[in-house]
Protein backbone atom coordinates (compact mmCIF):
# COMPACT_ATOMS: atom_id res chain seq x y z
CA UNK A 1 0.00 0.00 0.00
CA UNK A 2 1.39 3.64 -1.09
CA UNK A 3 0.40 6.31 1.19
CA UNK A 4 0.00 9.93 -0.49
CA UNK A 5 -0.07 11.72 3.22
CA UNK A 6 1.07 10.59 6.46
CA UNK A 7 -1.35 13.67 7.88
CA UNK A 8 -4.55 13.26 6.56
CA UNK A 9 -6.61 9.94 6.14
CA UNK A 10 -8.90 11.28 3.02
CA UNK A 11 -6.18 11.95 1.33
CA UNK A 12 -4.25 8.04 0.52
CA UNK A 13 -3.23 6.68 -2.21
CA UNK A 14 -4.28 3.03 -1.90
CA UNK A 15 -3.05 1.58 -5.17
CA UNK A 16 -0.39 1.82 -7.37
CA UNK A 17 -2.92 3.40 -10.00
CA UNK A 18 -4.27 5.98 -7.21
CA UNK A 19 -0.51 7.28 -7.08
CA UNK A 20 0.37 7.25 -10.65
CA UNK A 21 -2.95 9.28 -11.02
CA UNK A 22 -1.94 11.58 -8.55
CA UNK A 23 1.35 11.93 -9.91
CA UNK A 24 0.18 12.70 -13.15
CA UNK A 25 -2.44 15.55 -11.86
CA UNK A 26 0.76 16.77 -9.48
CA UNK A 27 2.59 16.90 -12.96
CA UNK A 28 0.11 18.91 -14.86
CA UNK A 29 -1.47 21.13 -12.22
CA UNK A 30 2.47 22.73 -11.46
CA UNK A 31 2.86 22.63 -15.31
CA UNK A 32 -0.12 24.68 -15.46
CA UNK A 33 1.13 27.05 -12.92
CA UNK A 34 4.34 27.83 -14.77
CA UNK A 35 2.39 28.84 -17.57
CA UNK A 36 0.43 30.79 -15.32
CA UNK A 37 3.14 32.65 -14.23
CA UNK A 38 4.54 33.54 -17.88
CA UNK A 39 1.35 34.93 -18.75
CA UNK A 40 1.09 37.13 -16.04
CA UNK A 41 3.79 40.09 -17.49
CA UNK A 42 1.76 39.63 -20.93
CA UNK A 43 -1.37 40.92 -19.09
CA UNK A 44 1.39 43.79 -17.13
CA UNK A 45 2.66 44.75 -21.06
CA UNK A 46 -1.11 44.69 -22.22
CA UNK A 47 -2.36 47.26 -19.58
CA UNK A 48 0.42 49.12 -19.87
CA UNK A 49 -0.15 49.64 -23.62
CA UNK A 50 -3.82 50.16 -23.28
CA UNK A 51 -3.41 52.42 -20.34
CA UNK A 52 -0.35 54.17 -21.99
CA UNK A 53 -3.14 55.02 -25.12
CA UNK A 54 -6.09 55.98 -22.90
CA UNK A 55 -3.44 58.68 -21.20
CA UNK A 56 -2.66 59.67 -24.73
CA UNK A 57 -6.35 60.38 -25.64
CA UNK A 58 -7.06 62.02 -22.16
CA UNK A 59 -5.31 64.27 -20.12
CA UNK A 60 -4.46 61.65 -17.49
CA UNK A 61 -1.55 62.55 -15.36
CA UNK A 62 -0.99 58.78 -14.09
CA UNK A 63 2.94 59.47 -13.38
CA UNK A 64 4.73 60.20 -10.51
CA UNK A 65 7.92 61.64 -10.02
CA UNK A 66 9.23 64.48 -12.20
CA UNK A 67 10.67 64.03 -15.63
CA UNK A 68 13.05 67.12 -15.06
CA UNK A 69 14.96 65.64 -12.15
CA UNK A 70 16.30 62.33 -13.30
CA UNK A 71 13.80 60.19 -11.22
CA UNK A 72 12.11 57.55 -13.69
CA UNK A 73 8.64 58.35 -13.34
CA UNK A 74 6.01 55.53 -12.68
CA UNK A 75 2.86 54.73 -13.99
CA UNK A 76 0.26 54.55 -11.18
CA UNK A 77 -2.99 51.96 -12.43
CA UNK A 78 -6.79 53.16 -12.26
CA UNK A 79 -8.27 50.81 -9.60
CA UNK A 80 -10.12 48.46 -12.23
CA UNK A 81 -6.43 47.57 -13.41
CA UNK A 82 -4.76 47.48 -9.90
CA UNK A 83 -7.69 45.32 -8.94
CA UNK A 84 -7.13 42.76 -12.15
CA UNK A 85 -3.66 43.08 -10.68
CA UNK A 86 -4.20 41.98 -7.77
CA UNK A 87 -6.66 39.64 -8.37
CA UNK A 88 -3.81 37.25 -10.54
CA UNK A 89 -1.32 37.87 -8.11
CA UNK A 90 -3.76 36.41 -4.90
CA UNK A 91 -4.35 33.55 -7.25
CA UNK A 92 -0.89 33.14 -8.31
CA UNK A 93 0.17 33.56 -4.61
CA UNK A 94 -2.62 31.10 -3.62
CA UNK A 95 -1.72 28.10 -6.33
CA UNK A 96 1.71 28.32 -5.30
CA UNK A 97 1.24 27.68 -1.51
CA UNK A 98 -1.03 24.52 -2.84
CA UNK A 99 2.29 23.53 -5.03
CA UNK A 100 4.16 23.71 -1.26
CA UNK A 101 1.70 21.66 0.62
CA UNK A 102 1.62 19.26 -2.29
CA UNK A 103 5.55 19.04 -2.07
CA UNK A 104 5.55 18.76 1.70
CA UNK A 105 3.49 15.62 1.76
CA UNK A 106 6.71 14.04 1.56
CA UNK A 107 6.11 11.38 -1.20
CA UNK A 108 9.20 10.66 -2.59
CA UNK A 109 6.82 10.09 -6.41
CA UNK A 110 5.07 13.14 -5.35
CA UNK A 111 7.72 15.37 -5.04
CA UNK A 112 9.34 14.28 -7.73
CA UNK A 113 5.83 14.58 -10.04
CA UNK A 114 6.33 18.62 -8.58
CA UNK A 115 10.11 19.12 -9.96
CA UNK A 116 9.38 17.59 -13.10
CA UNK A 117 5.67 19.71 -13.78
CA UNK A 118 8.26 22.85 -13.00
CA UNK A 119 10.57 21.61 -15.43
CA UNK A 120 7.59 20.60 -18.23
CA UNK A 121 5.88 23.97 -17.29
CA UNK A 122 9.22 26.25 -17.90
CA UNK A 123 10.04 24.22 -21.04
CA UNK A 124 6.70 24.77 -22.79
CA UNK A 125 5.36 28.13 -21.39
CA UNK A 126 8.70 29.95 -21.31
CA UNK A 127 10.12 29.51 -24.48
CA UNK A 128 10.59 33.17 -25.24
CA UNK A 129 12.37 35.92 -23.22
CA UNK A 130 13.14 39.72 -23.30
CA UNK A 131 15.43 40.44 -26.18
CA UNK A 132 16.71 44.36 -26.71
CA UNK A 133 18.06 45.13 -30.26
CA UNK A 134 20.46 47.76 -28.82
CA UNK A 135 22.35 44.97 -26.64
CA UNK A 136 23.05 43.16 -30.27
CA UNK A 137 23.75 39.64 -30.84
CA UNK A 138 27.07 39.55 -29.93
CA UNK A 139 29.00 40.03 -26.41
Amino acid sequence: MNTMSPCCSRWVAETNGELAAACVGTTVFVALFEGFRGWLPKVDKKLVKQFRAAMCESELQPLRGSLNTGDSPELVFPWHAQLLRATLYMIAFFWAYMIMLIFMIMSGPVCIACCLGAGIGFFVFHRTTAFTPEAGCCP
